[in-house]
């Protein structure tokens, strides 16, 4: 647009459409001023999305992992580079992916001992949001209330609404 152009935020001298960095503070604030969407990197995306993608990348990433046999690297490095994350939501799910692998078989024992039966093959999501709420809980010192809600609203994302009730039970007893 010519206002972008007219500050230098995107195009240059030359007419190209390349991004470039301003280098004076004084024309990168008015810059940033008039153009309010590049202020922030998540402009496009709303609160909720903002605040469940590092949760939802992790329960993308165990999934390949565990049921499509994927590796942790080439999974989580293909998801990231294709989602709009800033440093901290990545060290957030990377640090929660590892966790509930390296303590999956404790996070499943403890899931096992609150269900009467097991859980079906058709609750494999609802299973990878138990596990990642187990470890938010258990071993990552989130609060109680933002690791239960955060998975309850996790499965309504995923349009796994049949066990929200589940998913909020037993982690209430987990907590």
């Amino acid at each position: 647009s010519p206002e972008l152009r007219r500050y230098g935020v995107y195009g240059s001298r030359t007419g190209s459409l390349a991004p470039f960095t301003l280098d004076e503070p004084r024309m990168r604030s008015i810059a940033f001023s008039k153009c309010k969407f590049l202020q922030h990197p998540y402009r496009w995306t709303s609160n909720w999305q903002r605040k469940y993608m590092p949760r939802n990348l992790a329960a993308d990433v165990l999934e390949d992992i565990l049921h499509y046999k994927r590796s942790f690297e080439s999974s989580f490095f293909d998801r990231v580079s294709s989602d709009r994350l800033d440093t901290r939501d990545k060290a957030f799910s990377y640090h929660m992916i590892s966790t509930t692998l390296r303590r999956l078989g404790q996070i499943d024992n403890m899931i096992n001992q609150c269900l009467e039966r097991p859980l079906s093959r058709k609750a494999s999501g609802a299973q990878t949001i138990l596990r990642l709420g187990a470890a938010q809980l258990l071993f990552l010192n989130t609060p109680p209330h933002a690791a239960v809600n955060t998975s309850v609203q996790l499965a309504q994302k995923r349009k796994l609404g049949a066990y929200e009730k589940l998913i909020n039970a037993i982690l209430r007893r987990l907590a």
